[in-house]
């Protein structure tokens, strides 16, 4: 259970917005089929010494778990956890029984690995798929994907294109995920246009949150921590690489706590030394990072009367590998299939109604406060949207 920051406001909210703490439906579910991996990218955590992966082993009988999943009106699964699925023994077998079932798939792979013409068939009957890819400089590539060749990746994506030309299928949306880091974003206009010209739809650029005890650790950096000059480059950069994506007309999804730790790196430098009240100013708004334990965040933090910009305790979860059910990849479970509990009653436990009271009321935990992905937002203009989205949903 959660720590409450503040019990007499939460028992409030508890008793004034209960109503606003259910989830009748899940709108979209990342579905983990192994954490295990076959690269080892210097800022992931499963490049740690000591990771050890596993593979999808809580559903007894698959068919009972899909039944359960239509139950609460769920349209659209996500096929993606910590490790790569496209190394996980079934996944086909999963894949289209899922597909059969009515479900719309993204899949998020690295594309690493070598396929038959059974896996690109299979592939190709997917809604979209995001492929994580940081750089096109092969060496670069090679460097932070360590045991990936963007050549793979790209002849991979190829393939997929192909099957679903030869078997009559809408060819799937392509994505790419990229991590920034001062490794890559100067080379960003590259990047976006190489994707465009290979048939990505959609970019979306990550925030990165950095693990001090990864072994590579020191060899990349975020942004804001790049010297002054090399900063305000990698800020062209970005508004290059943005401009390129408006003028072809494809998607850009850029985590808040990128831009929210950028703008407050900017403003810190842009007020001037001798102004009071600008430093002041600067101080309250450039908390851009912060450093927990071996992990350090980039994001803006909250002031009074703000919250997370957040709905996915109510309308996402992710189901892990070994059972555990979690409503976003930054938190601990909130339950676990492997003990019996169905996935309605932990998606509507106490535990997670504390998260949504947290989110309501802005008293929020460390998970929420040091969020890398998501904005701040008036606490009442989120109590607006929970509002909008469960009268949609019921």
């Amino acid at each position: 259970m959660i720590e409450l920051v503040n019990p007499k406001r939460h028992v409030e909210i508890g008793s004034s917005l209960s109503h606003l703490l259910e989830a009748p439906t899940t709108g979209s579910l990342n579905l983990e089929f192994t954490s295990r991996c076959n690269l080892r990218c210097v800022y992931c955590s499963v490049s740690g010494t000591d990771y050890v992966g596993q593979d999808l082993t809580f559903v007894g009988e698959f068919d009972s778990f899909v039944k359960e999943l239509k139950a609460r009106n769920l349209r659209h699964i996500c096929i993606n956890g910590t490790g790569e699925t496209l190394i996980y023994k079934d996944w086909r077998s999963y894949c289209q029984k899922l597909l059969v079932a009515g479900f719309s798939l993204t899949l998020i792979s690295n594309f690493a690995r070598e396929m038959e013409q059974e896996d690109y068939d299979t592939l190709a009957r997917l809604t979209q798929i995001n492929v994580s890819c940081d750089t096109v400089d092969l060496k670069l590539f090679r460097k932070l994907r360590r045991g990936g060749d963007f050549r793979t990746l790209a002849y991979n994506m190829g393939r997929v294109r192909a099957a679903a030309c030869k078997n009559g299928h809408m060819v799937p949306r392509f994505g790419w995920t990229c991590v920034v880091t001062d490794q890559n974003v100067l080379d960003l206009e590259n990047f976006v246009a190489t994707g465009i010209s290979l048939g990505v739809t959609q970019f979306a650029l990550n925030n990165l949150s950095k693990l001090s005890s990864l072994p590579h650790a020191d060899s990349f950096n975020h942004v804001c921590e790049m010297p002054h000059e090399q900063f305000y480059n990698a800020l062209g950069s970005l508004e290059r690489a943005m401009n390129l994506i408006k003028k072809f007309g494809v998607e850009l999804c850029c985590e808040a706590g990128l831009l929210d730790s950028i703008h407050a790196r900017a403003n810190q430098e842009a007020a001037k030394p001798e102004d009071a009240t600008n430093r002041m100013q600067v101080k309250e708004r450039s908390s851009w990072k912060e450093d927990r334990s071996s992990v350090t965040t980039y994001s803006a933090h909250p002031r009074s009367g703000q919250t997370r910009d957040c709905l996915d305790p109510w309308n996402y979860a992710i189901v892990r590998a070994d059972g555990n059910v979690s409503p976003c990849c930054q938190r601990e479970p909130v339950g676990s299939l492997a003990s019996g509990q169905s996935l309605n009653d932990i998606l509507n436990n106490s535990n997670i109604k504390q998260v949504r009271q947290n989110l309501l009321s802005g008293d929020l935990d460390t998970t929420c406060r040091f969020c890398v992905s998501r904005s701040l937002i008036d606490q009442g203009a989120l109590r607006d949207k929970v509002r909008s989205h469960l009268a949609q949903t019921t």
